[in-house]
């Protein structure tokens, strides 16, 4: 009789770590899918906030395009060579480190986003003299980029335009 009755406990016992891994095994999956959700909705997070950041960059920067490619001018002096090719330039805003990483550029507001396409997809660039740029062109961007201009490789352009 004690070896049935011991048969029967490890039989309970064996039950019980049955119960006990799959229990584990559950909690383990739901800690799982719940990392899994927790890792989606900070997705959707970062996106949403990029979403929202370009949404409103692209507001602050409504009607402009950035204009790339120069060398040797500031900015009151590209606005005439801009309003030759038809291009009504609203504001314009300081020659800086170019954001497309290319000697020097300047954001420019024109006066509708119509200009703005015209610009960026039919004109793209326009043929400048060298005196200007360096590249003979400057280029139009749009919508103005995002990242920051290189100060460390504009430096040289920066001299020249600023006359230090």
């Amino acid at each position: 009789g004690i070896n049935a009755e011991y048969m029967g406990n490890t039989k309970k016992k064996s039950d019980q770590q049955i119960i006990l891994t799959k229990k584990k095994d559950l909690n383990e999956n739901q800690l799982k899918l719940s990392d899994k959700r927790r890792n989606m909705v900070n997705k959707i997070k970062e996106v949403e906030a990029k979403t929202n950041k370009t949404i409103e960059w692209n507001e602050r920067f409504g009607n402009a395009v950035y204009v790339d490619g120069i060398t040797e001018r500031q900015s009151d002096e590209i606005r005439p060579i801009l309003e030759a090719c038809g291009l009504k330039v609203d504001k314009i805003g300081p020659v800086e480190a170019s954001r497309n990483d290319f000697a020097l550029g300047c954001v420019v507001y024109l006066e509708n986003k119509e200009l703005c396409t015209y610009a960026a997809k039919t004109l793209k660039a326009i043929d400048v003299g060298e005196d200007i740029s360096e590249e003979k062109k400057l280029k139009f961007t749009q919508p103005v980029p995002q990242n920051m201009g290189n100060v460390v490789k504009a430096m040289k352009y920066m001299k020249r335009v600023k006359g230090l």
